[in-house]
């Protein structure tokens, strides 16, 4: 006789997302929020971080007798291994983290929350932490995002986990640090969303481009636009996850040269073109969305990147190509030569100001990102 049992059992992945301005203030408990209020936290930081926003950490943590101990992680993709992982957590293990009541909080760009949330998920079977995205481009793209992982064999998040957060923290005055090409990329993501998703968000981008790169979203119009791009994603928790081109620009010359948002925003551009071409994107439309990406100083130059490559890239998925403003559409029948005719188009029209992809000078703002 067999004999059999069947264990049932529950994964909670919620949690929650809380926008706490001035997080670094003494009085501010944002920090402190997911453990205990008094005691240690062990910190996983951006390089990025360290540099503009360690002082004003440690300053908080001695105001609030807090002993924090911290593991330095370079900003970029280049972080994202097994190697990384396994010095973190010889570190959590050195500092004698208690798993219940100390949560590791992870602060800094995308590469940096997707390493240091692996790492939370696989430390003692899991423990407590909290995402801080300091980087615009995370604070829009990952703030609703479980996901997390690191690359491996050439691939990008190979080894990963769904292991969400206790608590995600969003204070807009890190952006406040920014170089204004990090603004940019992470309003190209913005972009993204906007035209495939929703046209309110790329309306309201529209109507202030040019102040929010300059006021890096420190102002009201800012909030507004923030707070939209995030309940998007929670209100429809595919968007910003769409098959696209991205990974292919992201990946272009081992993304040196491409920073994410604006592989996201390049992705964007090409399926719009694609899109007026097959007749579906009014014309005046993908106008709109060039002009909106050049004001929002995104790359006005197309990387040398073949269109065998970004086709490839698609595999069996597909890609979403915007019908109109604000509402995308499926397709799985885009061939190499559309891509390669839209590639030219993007190439022939490329006057206006904006970031060249190639820039020498980037590279001195805000290295590594994402």
């Amino acid at each position: 006789m067999t004999m059999r049992w069947r264990i049932p059992a529950v994964c909670d992945r919620s949690y929650e997302i809380r926008v706490s301005d001035f997080l670094l203030e003494p009085g501010n408990d944002g920090l402190l929020g997911a453990g205990r209020t008094s005691g240690r936290r062990f910190f996983i930081l951006d390089a990025g971080v360290a540099e503009h926003w360690q002082a004003p950490l440690q300053n908080y943590l001695a105001a609030r007798g807090i002993d924090a101990g911290f593991f330095v992680v370079p900003g970029g993709e280049q972080a994202k291994n097994m190697e990384t992982v396994g010095a973190v957590l010889g570190e959590l293990r050195r500092f004698g983290l208690d798993r219940r009541t100390e949560p590791i909080i992870v602060v800094g760009g995308g590469a940096v929350l997707d390493l240091g949330g692996f790492a939370a998920s696989v430390y003692r079977r899991g423990v407590p932490w909290l995402r801080v995205p300091t980087t615009l481009f995370g604070y829009v793209a990952l703030s609703a995002a479980v996901r997390c992982g690191v690359n491996a064999g050439g691939a990008a998040n190979l080894i990963a986990s769904s292991y969400a957060p206790k608590l995600v923290l969003l204070d807009r005055s890190f952006l406040s640090s920014l170089p204004s090409r990090e603004i940019a990329g992470g309003l190209g993501k913005l972009l993204e969303l906007g035209l495939l998703h929703d046209a309110e968000l790329f309306t309201a981008l529209e109507s202030g481009a040019e102040t929010h790169v300059t006021r890096k979203l420190q102002d009201d119009a800012g909030r507004v636009v923030l707070g939209r791009a995030i309940d998007l994603q929670l209100r429809q928790p595919y968007a910003g996850t769409d098959p696209s081109f991205a990974a292919a620009f992201a990946g272009f010359a081992d993304g040196a040269t491409v920073r994410h948002g604006e592989a996201t925003a390049l992705s964007a551009r090409l399926s719009a073109t694609i899109s007026a071409h097959r007749g579906m994107l009014p014309p005046d439309e993908l106008i709109r969305v060039e002009r909106l990406g050049r004001r929002l100083g995104l790359p006005a130059i197309v990387p040398d990147i073949s269109a065998r490559v970004l086709h490839d890239a698609l595999g069996r998925s597909g890609v979403l190509l915007p019908r109109c403003v604000g509402a995308g559409q499926f397709v799985r029948d885009v061939t190499m030569a559309e891509v390669a005719l839209a590639l030219d188009a993007m190439r022939q029209d490329h006057s206006g100001a904006g970031w060249t992809v190639d820039s020498a000078t980037a590279d001195a703002e805000g290295a590594g990102r994402r």
